[in-house]
């Protein structure tokens, strides 16, 4: 068993071929889950906590029972103080809370929590036919290598997906040009290209922007129009989502790996069309880790805070491995613990977890230690979703 669920985790988140991936809109305003308790927004009762009250609504004639209780006391207990959580299954949304100076249609600074955004957009493109996961990036730019003595030609769009590319720049290194707005997306890779590899693609696991960067140049050429503009093709146009989009560094040089921005409200809408299978239809391919063999040269300390140190990496979203290392069975366990979740570095942190059947989300941006208050409150908040389900 999980060891969340034993509570340790209390201590401490185009044309025909498009249309064929289109999604419903009944997915922003589902049926209510049969026998479900429906927890939503209701009025403040005396003496209750700070934040933003919930009011239990049973169906009628059953007993009241707010589950969400334990959730909201989590949250007002946390470190972080402007913050929005968002719960939900595949349903639809159990429970909603605030507390401090946020709101649930306030535009946040994704940070890290664009990565699982665009892994989406990758198999959005791979289920339309315009990309595949073994695609290379000679196929799509020019002055690629295409020599097998070169690991460069190596590369696919798995791995750059997966960080495991060989590009192994640290996000502390502002010198990178996928921190410059004045540049394109198109001459980032460039550059990146020209610096070469630090390791063989797939031998290393290692949290840096460039992977991505590339991986979204080949989204681009792959399709027609701006990277920006895919992103609303494939993803929140169908959702009818206006709020969710790359805004840093450029609509030129997107930051494929940290430049969005979204609210509480149209990243919960992804969050379900997620879990529901209507925005990936393969979601044990897209979320199974792909660094069980990788050497681990750069991982978060925000992660590695909050008992992460055996995580792994899907695409676009760490697999919460919770089993260790060693052991014949550690591959198929890790394959099996089946949380997948997306921290950012200023606190806003998605998740999913298939294996209990829920997804849920933390919205804030907190540039002091955000990311590690973030994951810590995801740890706490498992177990409880777990039990108001």
């Amino acid at each position: 068993m999980s060891k969340k669920l034993i509570g340790a985790g209390l201590l401490f988140a185009s044309s025909s071929a498009f249309a064929a991936y289109a999604i419903n809109e009944a997915v922003k305003a589902p049926p209510q889950a049969p026998g479900a308790v429906r927890v939503a927004a209701g009025p403040q009762a005396p003496g209750g906590s700070a934040g933003a009250s919930l009011a239990a609504q049973p169906q009628e004639g059953a007993a009241l029972v707010d589950n969400c209780a334990p959730i909201r006391a989590a949250i007002d207990a946390a470190r972080l103080q402007n913050v929005a959580v968002i719960f939900g299954n595949g349903a639809g949304e159990i429970c909603r809370y605030k507390k401090g100076a946020i709101e649930y249609n306030q535009k946040l600074a994704l940070a890290s929590a664009t990565k699982l955004l665009t892994g989406i957009l990758s198999y959005r493109m791979i289920q339309a036919g315009k990309i595949t996961a073994n695609a290379k990036p000679q196929q799509y730019f020019g002055y690629w290598t295409n020599s097998a003595s070169d690991n460069r030609s190596k590369i696919t769009l798995e791995q750059l997906l997966a960080f495991t590319s060989g590009f192994n720049t640290k996000d502390a290194n502002l010198l990178s040009c996928v921190y410059n707005a004045y540049t394109t997306l198109d001459l980032c890779i460039r550059r990146i290209y020209l610096g070469n590899l630090d390791s063989v693609p797939g031998a290393v696991y290692f949290y840096g922007p460039h992977h991505m960067q590339v991986a979204a140049g080949m989204l681009d050429a792959a399709d027609t129009g701006d990277f920006g503009a895919i992103f609303a093709r494939y993803v929140t146009t169908p959702l009818g989502l206006t709020n969710t989009s790359y805004a840093l560094q450029s609509a030129a040089n997107p930051w494929a790996a940290a430049g969005g921005e979204s609210t509480a409200e149209d990243y919960a809408v992804i969050m379900q069309a997620l879990f529901n299978g209507t925005l990936v239809t393969d979601l044990n391919n897209f979320f199974a880790p792909r660094t069980l063999t990788a050497t681990k040269g750069e991982v978060p300390a925000a992660i590695l805070a909050n008992n992460g140190s055996q995580w792994e990496y899907a695409q676009g979203s760490w697999v919460e491995c919770e089993y260790g290392t060693g052991g014949a069975n550690y591959a198929t366990q890790c394959a099996n613990d089946k949380i997948n979740s997306s921290p950012g570095a200023w606190g806003f942190t998605p998740w999913i977890d298939r294996q209990n059947g829920y997804w849920a989300l933390i919205a804030t941006e907190d540039h002091d230690n955000g990311a590690e208050k973030g994951v810590e409150l995801e740890q706490v908040l498992q177990p409880l979703m777990v039990a108001a389900l």
